[in-house]
């Protein structure tokens, strides 16, 4: 199955974000855009970096199903290779 998702994005599972996000995002005043399915994950992750001195850290409100709904465009990533498409839900 291919996976969905935005562009220039890295993928951490719950509760890992804390201790990969120095390799990804070094700097703390990087921007730094966090979302899940339905917010609820990325709202306390959120929360985390900012408690670790993180300042412009945002979440997508309403969570990854609110911007499929919405309409707005998505990657779609190939199961091997990396082939990427701009595709609409």
């Amino acid at each position: 199955m291919a996976r969905r998702t935005f562009a220039q994005c890295h993928s951490s599972k719950q509760g890992l974000i804390e201790r990969l996000i120095e390799r990804a995002a070094p700097n703390d005043k990087s921007k730094l855009l966090l979302y899940c399915r339905t917010e609820d994950r990325s709202v306390l992750a959120a929360d985390n970096l900012k408690k670790m001195g993180y300042i412009n850290v945002y979440y997508l409100k309403g969570g990854y199903q609110s911007w499929i709904r919405a309409g707005y465009p998505i990657i779609k990533e190939a199961q091997e290779g990396n082939t990427n498409k701009n595709v609409k839900p």
